[in-house]
């Protein structure tokens, strides 16, 4: 018998300031624990990606943003012993509207910060972030 098989669409910001990029730390209950990642996250029923993109942004920073473009995607198989998933990111740049940096709290986060963009490396991040300073 085949394992079930789910899409799932990811959406992340890239924010430059002054040669560091705004990043969030994955919390305890995440297989990458410790990592730095984009703020953003997973797409809810109904939402356009950039509803996407605004409200996860939203609630891993504080801040407010608009889309501007899609500047990569990115599609990924990601196989677990219970469920395959296809996995689409979208990858956009940003306006900032308002809002003042905060650290989510009961989420996927548990850190925001700007990061030096020659203090990340394979070790302390993700996969996307690799991708976004590549873009930068």
């Amino acid at each position: 018998m085949s394992k079930p098989r789910q899409t799932r669409i990811g959406c992340y910001a890239v924010m430059m300031e002054d040669g560091k990029i705004l990043l969030c730390r994955l919390c305890v209950n995440n297989e990458h624990f410790g990592k730095w990642t984009l703020p953003g996250g997973g797409n809810e029923f109904g939402e356009s990606i950039q509803e996407t993109l605004a409200r996860e942004v939203l609630e891993e920073t504080g801040l407010a943003v608009e889309a501007v473009d899609i500047i990569r995607t990115n599609s990924r198989l990601h196989c677990e012993p219970a469920i395959d998933y296809h996995v689409l990111q979208f990858i956009f740049s940003v306006n900032r509207l308002g809002g003042e940096l905060r650290n989510e709290t009961d989420g996927t986060t548990d850190l925001v910060e700007w990061v030096a963009i020659e203090e990340i490396s394979p070790e302390n991040s993700v996969d996307i972030v690799q991708m976004a300073v590549g873009l930068a």
